[in-house]
This record gives structure tokens, C-alpha cells and sequence, in this order.
């Protein structure tokens, strides 16, 4: 009689392990239903990519940003227009004279700005063989 209750402890035992070892992998899938999906802040471009080496007029502590963002809720962006950097910030912001590079079909044009306290230089580049073709900001370094 005594073997017989050794038995069933030992099968009572399996059982309840196998029934603690299937809750807690219900439980643990539920809880992984429940947790949100990240999502990103910013959408990433992979095709856009920043100037390896900065134009000659960048200060060395100099600080590449692919966006801007102003103490006024105002951005910049780089793929923003050239026109719409003006529009946005208006032209009394240019604090200087631009500065023009050329290398081979491509033109790079430095205008350094102060804005709402921030002072930045925004690089704009156009094709040389695109005639009439419109300034794009490839570039935004913060002072």
C-alpha cells in the first residue's frame, strides 16, 4: 500500500509542475501581447546621407545635426528648400557674408545665421548642370 501512495505523490507532482510550467507560459505570452509596438520618433531615410567632411568655413567644434529645432517651435530640416530657410527665418537672420565652393558639378553655398538666440551654419547645395535647379540644405551645423 505504501508503494501505491509513493506513486500517486510522485504523478500529483508531475502533474502540478506541468500545470504551473503551462500558466506561466500563458501568463508570459498575454503580458508580451499586451506591450505596445515601438514606433520611431523620427522616420529614418536610408538614402539620405550627410557631408562626410564639413565646408571650410565650419568652425572645428562645430556640431552636424540632420534637424534644427529653434527655441520657437521653428525646424529646419536637411532636404528643406533654401527658399523656405529664408521664409522660415527671414533675412535679417544671415549674420554674414555666404561663402561659395565649387567642385566639379556641384555648387556649396555656407550661410551662417543667428536666430533666436542659436547660432548655426546651414551648408545648400544645387547641381551646376541643373540649371535653375533649387537650393536644398544638405547640411546644418550648430556652434
Amino acid at each position: 500500500m505504501n508503494a501505491t501512495g509513493v506513486r500517486l505523490h510522485s504523478v500529483v507532482e508531475w502533474l502540478l509542475a506541468a500545470g504551473f510550467i503551462v500558466g506561466f507560459i500563458a501568463l508570459a505570452s498575454e503580458m508580451q501581447r499586451d506591450v505596445p509596438a515601438v514606433r520611431a520618433v523620427m522616420p529614418v531615410n536610408a538614402e539620405e546621407t550627410l557631408d562626410a567632411e564639413p565646408p571650410a568655413g565650419i568652425p572645428p567644434r562645430a556640431v552636424s545635426l540632420p534637424m534644427l529645432l529653434l527655441s520657437n517651435g521653428k525646424e529646419i530640416r536637411v532636404g528643406d528648400s533654401g527658399a523656405a530657410v529664408t521664409a522660415l527665418l527671414g533675412p535679417l537672420a544671415q549674420i554674414g557674408a555666404e561663402t561659395v565652393e565649387r567642385q566639379g558639378a556641384r555648387e556649396r553655398i555656407l550661410r551662417p545665421y543667428s536666430y533666436a538666440g542659436d547660432v548655426f551654419d546651414i551648408v545648400l547645395e544645387n547641381s551646376v548642370l541643373d540649371n535653375g535647379a533649387e537650393l536644398r540644405v544638405t547640411g546644418i551645423y550648430l556652434h
